[in-house]
């Protein structure tokens, strides 16, 4: 499953620029041996303070986890590749910006490889979680709006 991989390598990665790299390769060999879309999940992390970071986390994981029973493609969200232990390491090799994140996240959205981005409840509260939302329309992704359940 994708989620595994991604895990699984991204174990050893210290430092934030190594990410990508490693979600591309991931990708590349999921869609090689079977060309399959692949869904991002998209909601807000941040933008309600740091004192609702892990709330939101558990909802946006609750999604993702839901949809990837619904689905037939493999599903991944932010938290399957900044798990805690990835986000700590890259913390301490230096200092990781939102403009970071935004960037990342864009190059992984015109990659060529995500299909499809589901939108979770209250996206549009997020900066990030909103242009991604308009980089999944320039690159003429499938986007699902997601209904609070």
């Amino acid at each position: 499953m994708i989620v595994e991989a991604l895990q699984t390598r991204l174990e050893v990665i210290d430092s934030f620029d190594r990410i990508l790299p490693v979600v591309l390769g991931v990708f590349e060999s999921v869609t090689s041996v079977n060309p399959t879309r692949i869904g991002y999940v998209a909601g807000i992390i941040t933008s309600d303070g740091p004192d609702n970071i892990d709330r939101n986390i558990r909802e946006l994981l609750e999604n993702t986890n839901r949809l990837r029973l619904e689905q037939e493609f493999p599903i991944f969200s932010a938290p399957d590749i900044f798990t805690k232990s990835v986000y700590r390491k890259i913390n301490e090799s230096g200092k990781v910006t939102e403009g970071n994140f935004i960037d990342f996240w864009d190059k992984v959205l015109r990659s060529g490889y995500v299909t499809d981005i589901f939108m979770t409840p209250r996206w549009d509260a997020s900066r990030g979680a909103v242009i991604e939302h308009f980089t999944a329309e320039d690159m003429k992704l499938h986007i699902h709006y997601l209904n609070k359940k």
